[in-house]
């Protein structure tokens, strides 16, 4: 055993830098129109003489950096955050960069291909991620309001694409994997991936600090029947390759 665990903490932490590609939580970050917003209320305080510290936290399945399971869009789904399998959180990442796209626009299947030109082709199993730059709008109140509007996301040709490879998980450092204009009853992407019982990660930071390729881990909370959960998502980065 503890053979093992040296073999681990050898892999971890010297042949891999690990990057945080959560957002903290806090009072005031961005938040979708229609979902409750973060907020943390002390109960007890170490300072206030009590033994311990704890506070109650109050935020919806969908705050901050967090991930949607099928059931999020998809009707008469049951396929809940709780009930996803333990490999598909964790797996070969890849970024794709689309800083610079224009608000309300939608990203096309260019990107995807103009990223396998130059790092070969999207596998199955891997996690998909979209860097639109929107992340620099990430904020507290009042700061985070232009990052709740306006933002791009990807088209469906797009998201078909990425379907058909296998890719087990599509992310976005935006509020939402579609763009902003979308109707609610016609959003294509979530369509796509959770109608093929894919997952979408959504609020994504840091992905400029990695390379092309990487490898993920996904943790969402486990809540039972849950339409998603914030989630800690953690970037390994091979020193040696």
């Amino acid at each position: 055993m503890s053979a093992n665990i040296d073999l681990l903490n050898k892999l971890v932490h010297e042949d891999f830098e690990i990057v945080d590609l959560t957002h903290d939580l806090e009072e005031g970050i961005p938040s979708c129109g229609t979902h409750a917003r973060f907020g943390r209320i002390l109960h007890e305080s170490i300072e206030w003489g009590d033994q311990f510290t704890h506070a109650a936290l109050v935020l919806g399945e969908h705050t901050g950096t967090h991930m949607d399971s099928p059931n999020h869009h998809i009707p008469n789904c049951d396929h809940t955050i709780d009930k996803i399998a333990l490999p598909r959180l964790f797996g070969r990442g890849a970024w794709i960069e689309c800083d610079g796209a224009e608000a309300n626009s939608q990203i096309g299947i260019e990107a995807i291909k103009d990223w396998e030109e130059a790092n070969g082709p999207i596998q199955e199993g891997d996690f998909v991620f979209f860097h639109t730059g929107w992340d620099k709008f990430w904020g507290v109140h009042p700061e985070c309001r232009p990052f709740e509007h306006d933002w791009p996301g990807i088209d469906r040709e797009c998201a078909e694409y990425l379907r058909d490879r296998g890719v087990v998980t599509v992310g976005t450092d935006t509020l939402a994997l579609d763009y902003a204009p979308a109707p609610l009853d016609q959003c294509d992407a979530h369509d796509v991936i959770l109608g093929a019982g894919m997952t979408i990660i959504e609020g994504l930071a840091n992905l400029t600090k990695l390379p092309p390729v990487f490898y993920v881990v996904a943790l969402p909370m486990k809540v039972k029947d849950g339409s998603g959960s914030t989630t800690r998502v953690l970037a390994l980065v091979d020193k040696n390759a």
